[in-house]
């Protein structure tokens, strides 16, 4: 077994939880952004591009 068969159903159970709690989510508050003073990643002197997590997940999109 690889590793995507051993991961795949954690995977299927975490997206079937998220799901669930993007249903009780009301459509109004969709765009809802945290305040300014809570997003300390984006005001790092090297910025996201530092932490190659979010770079990956940034370029994909």
């Amino acid at each position: 077994m690889n590793y995507v068969e051993a991961i795949l159903p954690e995977f299927d159970r975490e997206m079937a939880n998220t799901r669930k709690v993007l249903e009780l989510v009301p459509e109004h508050l969709f765009n809802w952004q945290a305040h300014i003073a809570h997003d300390w990643l984006e005001r790092q002197p090297l910025g996201r591009d530092y932490f190659p997590c979010f770079s990956i997940a940034d370029s994909a999109v």
